[in-house]
C-alpha cells in the first residue's frame, strides 16, 4: 500500500487506511465480534511491528503502518 512512504504524514495516511477497516468490520460484524476482532488485529499487529522494526533496524520506522491501522477501529 505504500502509505508509509508518504513524507511527511505517513502515521496521517496509514491512520486513515484504518476508516475502510472500520468500516468493513461495522457493515458485516456484530458489535460483540468487532470488539473482539479489534483486539485480535491489534495484538497480532505488535510482534509483526516489532519484528518490521527489528528487520530495518530502526524503532518505529514509518515504513510500518500497521500499528496506526488498527488502532482507529
Amino acid at each position: 500500500l505504500y502509505s508509509g512512504l508518504v513524507s511527511p504524514y505517513f502515521a496521517t495516511v496509514g491512520a486513515l487506511l484504518g476508516i475502510p477497516l472500520a468500516i468493513g468490520l461495522h457493515a458485516w460484524l456484530p458489535w460483540h465480534i468487532q470488539g473482539a476482532a479489534i483486539v485480535i488485529l491489534v495484538i497480532a499487529s505488535v510482534p509483526i511491528c516489532q519484528r518490521s522494526a527489528v528487520l530495518l533496524g530502526r524503532k518505529d520506522p514509518r515504513e510500518v503502518v500497521l500499528d496506526e491501522i488498527v488502532t482507529i477501529p
